[in-house]
């Protein structure tokens, strides 16, 4: 099972049972800062649509780096009773 800190990404993020405020500033620093990618986009949207696009572009960020990084299912579900490897 992945432990906190493992991702790059779990750096800045908040605690759990965290205010709504605070992990929209949170997806706000992941999408401005992880890559500049979301930062080009965003010049384009109106200003009223950011943050929905901070906290879809967080949820895309985390599936893919956890996709990435989690070199093995057997880590992600160590009591999975399939065969996985």
């Amino acid at each position: 099972m992945l432990r906190p800190g493992e991702l790059d990404i779990t750096r800045h993020a908040p605690e759990p049972g965290c205010s709504a405020d605070e992990a929209q500033r949170y997806t706000r620093w992941l999408a401005t800062h992880h890559y500049e990618n979301f930062n080009v986009v965003s010049w384009l949207l109106p200003k009223a649509l950011h943050q929905h696009f901070y906290n879809l572009y967080a949820y895309c960020r985390w599936a893919d780096d956890l996709g990435d990084e989690v070199r093995s299912l057997r880590k992600m579900f160590p009591n999975s009773p399939s065969p996985i490897s």
